[in-house]
C-alpha cells in the first residue's frame, strides 16, 4: 500500500491508499495506450506521490521510453 495526493480537480484535494493491485490495473490501462513513436523520451516534472506525476511514471515503465524527471520547482 502508498498514498498518492489529488489534485482536486474533482473533489477537495485529499490523500488517497493505493494498494498493489491499483498499481496493476493502472499499468494495465497504460499498455492499451498508443505505442509511442521511435527515439521518444518522456519528460515529467511532477512529483510521483501526486496521481498526475504516477502516471507519467508508469507510461514509461510500461512501455520502454526513456523517462527524464525533473524537480517539480523546475
Amino acid at each position: 500500500m502508498g498514498l498518492i495526493y489529488t489534485s482536486g480537480s474533482t473533489q477537495k484535494p485529499r490523500g488517497i491508499v493505493i494498494t498493489q493491485g491499483h498499481m496493476m490495473q493502472a499499468m494495465q490501462m497504460v499498455q492499451y495506450m498508443p505505442p509511442p513513436p521511435p527515439g521518444s523520451l518522456t519528460v515529467t516534472w511532477m512529483p510521483v506521490q501526486h496521481t498526475a506525476g504516477m502516471s507519467a511514471v508508469l507510461y514509461p515503465l510500461v512501455s520502454g521510453v526513456p523517462l527524464v524527471m525533473m524537480p517539480p520547482q523546475a
